[in-house]
């Protein structure tokens, strides 16, 4: 017999519409505080982070035990390069399920995470586009919210997808397209132009080239 190894995440309360994300769980039950308890398997870790739009964070003593179970749960590589001055969007820190983005809004620098499994997942759609040909964003960002099972920003009576709504979520928008179009722009696979257009530059690319270190040339 193969035993699962499980976790549980409370988010304050039930998600009702995330379908995708209720299917993958083990269980959910409610807890005497009113929170929810979803369980779900440590393998599916990467489809839960896509859906959230974030990385789970453990205990050391839970880190520990990921760490025996899979190693690259908690391995790190840091990112050798960094940049100063506004504009700016880069990778200061990788690890196998989490990118830390150094970029510039609204005046300050922020650190965002982006999930990795967000990154392969637009660049899986990408993938499907012609190459050097320019596709409206929003075109982009329903087939990755299609292809998660996301249909809560569709309108109610036509279930059509809503631009303006997705846009005006600006957690989601930026988690699920606008920063793994960042990441994939940097890495000189996609355009993503501000007028609203993305394009699709490079042939091939995987998500371990992220994590790929510089080989030293010696001559």
């Amino acid at each position: 017999m193969i035993a699962d190894l499980l976790f549980g995440i409370r988010p304050g309360y039930l998600i009702t519409e995330y379908e995708p994300l209720r299917r993958l769980a083990v269980s959910i039950t409610k807890q005497r505080d009113g929170d929810y308890l979803w369980i779900f398997r440590v393998q599916d870790m990467g489809k839960i982070t896509a859906l959230l739009g974030k990385v789970p964070t453990f205990t050391a003593d839970d880190t520990q035990v990921f760490r025996a179970y899979n190693p690259l749960l908690s391995q790190t590589v840091p990112d050798k390069s960094r940049k100063k001055g506004e504009g700016k969007f880069e990778i200061i820190h990788k690890a196998p399920k989490l990118l830390i983005i150094e970029t510039f809004e609204n005046k300050r620098t922020v650190h965002v995470r982006v999930p990795t499994d967000n990154v392969q997942m637009l660049w899986e759609v990408m993938k499907g586009y012609p190459l050097n040909k320019a596709i409206q964003s929003m075109t982009v960002a329903r087939n990755v919210l299609e292809k998660l099972g996301i249909t809560r920003f569709h309108r109610p009576n036509t279930q059509t997808f809503d631009e303006q709504k997705f846009f005006g979520a600006r957690k989601d928008y930026k988690g699920y397209f606008y920063y793994p179009a960042k990441v994939l722009q940097s890495q000189e696979v996609i355009r993503h132009d501000p007028n609203g257009l993305v394009e699709r530059i490079a042939e091939h690319w995987s998500i371990q080239m992220l994590f790929e270190e510089e080989e030293e040339i010696v001559i």
